[in-house]
């Protein structure tokens, strides 16, 4: 209910409304007529109506992307998603704006928070950061009508520093990845993760996409693995939830060789001696790679004794998408063809695949050049033998 009274030859309105169970007022004047403030009036009170208070305008970050993951994210997007959305605000935008009410931040301040991550973070990564403030201030100006306009909009994220290509691309070379493996197996006595690490550079699966596999994606007759979902939740003693693998083209079958399907059934051999160890305690999933109880294994746990191994055995330190690249590289290196290549890891296109993977295409093409001018030599094809240059 809108009530107006005149003050100083100017209008002003005050308007009564009920949020969260309490009674709170709005005001303001400065109106030439009673008409003009009678109109702001009802546009206040239509907002109010749909659910916008003017206690939003006054809406700080702290509660605002709080209350966004609550409503409009925990029950609309994957847990992985959801995970995501919910580091990016609790490390980077909230330690920046969390005092700060939605309607101050300008575009110029946010440009420069973007420069700043930049700085020490990698373009995809602010991207990402980029990303979930700018859905999330969509929220705001479209349906809630807290803003005008969102100051996400239009940013610029540019390099801000010389980034190492190859270190997208950090893997073992054969002889590296054996003493690796070795080291894991013998000097640190653990299968579980030997074959995990073995696994991974032989097939070159997502840690995801290794994590959700089951026995029956393994056929031992036709020598294939199906890659049909991921495994969303890796935490002990919580639901089991699967979702789609990265991209249409991550759905696939790829060929097992003889090493990597003994692998398999030493795997499958070791599993059923932790079930009559563990007995009842024993949560069979039907999972191949588990903890020796069949708990989900844990990607924090795993890179961490990866980093230490890596550590104490004097390798170099490759995460564990690393042991993907590892695969990818060693593949292209034996002659296999870049459309193989491509299919096998699942990539969405062949050109992702080509670009990832330049610096080895590039040093396979001197060779094949290389060994193309030697096989014309060898029958008899030498150049400057026919070569006559004028005079």
């Amino acid at each position: 209910m809108a009530s107006f009274r005149k003050r100083n030859d100017k209008w002003e309105y005050r308007v009564r409304y009920k949020e969260m169970g309490k009674y709170k007022e709005t005001s303001k004047g400065g109106f030439k007529t009673k008409k003009e403030a009678q109109l702001a009036a009802a546009k206040v009170e239509e907002k109010i109506a749909g659910g916008v208070t003017v206690s939003n305008s006054q809406m700080t970050f702290n509660e605002y992307m709080h209350e966004w993951l609550e409503t409009y994210k925990k029950d609309s997007v994957s847990p992985r998603t959801y995970r995501v959305y919910e580091k990016n605000i609790r490390l980077y935008i909230l330690p920046a704006f969390g005092d700060m009410k939605l309607k101050d931040l300008t575009r110029i301040t946010y440009q420069k928070f973007i420069n700043a991550l930049l700085k020490k973070l990698s373009k995809k990564t602010v991207a990402i950061i980029n990303a979930t403030m700018h859905n999330s201030l969509e929220i705001a100006v479209n349906e809630l009508e807290i803003l005008s306009k969102n100051p996400t909009n239009k940013i610029q994220i540019k390099d801000q520093q010389v980034i190492d290509k190859t270190e997208d691309v950090k893997c073992y070379d054969v002889d590296e990845l054996n003493t690796f493996l070795d080291y894991v197996l013998n000097e640190k006595g653990n299968f579980k993760y030997y074959s995990l690490f073995m696994f991974l550079s032989r097939t070159g699966l997502r840690i995801g996409e290794c994590f959700a596999l089951q026995w029956e994606d393994v056929d031992f007759n036709k020598k294939t693995l199906h890659i049909n979902k991921n495994l969303l939740t890796t935490q002990r003693n919580q639901l089991i939830q699967f979702g789609p693998p990265k991209n249409k083209s991550s759905i696939r079958s790829i060929s097992l060789d003889d090493s990597t399907l003994n692998l398999l059934k030493t795997i499958k051999i070791e599993q059923a001696k932790n079930i009559l160890m563990h007995g009842k305690y024993y949560h069979d999933y039907n999972f191949i790679f588990t903890n020796e109880d069949a708990s989900c294994m844990l990607q924090s746990s795993i890179s961490l004794f990866c980093r230490l191994a890596c550590k104490t055995g004097g390798f170099k330190y490759i995460t564990l998408h690393g042991f993907r690249h590892t695969h990818a590289v060693h593949l292209l290196q034996s002659g296999a063809n870049i459309k193989y290549v491509s299919e096998r890891l699942g990539h969405s296109t062949i050109n992702m695949t080509a670009d990832v993977y330049l610096h080895v295409t590039k040093s396979m093409e001197e060779t094949a050049i290389n060994q193309y001018d030697e096989f014309l030599k060898s029958r008899g094809q030498i150049v400057d033998k026919h070569f006559y240059p004028y005079h």
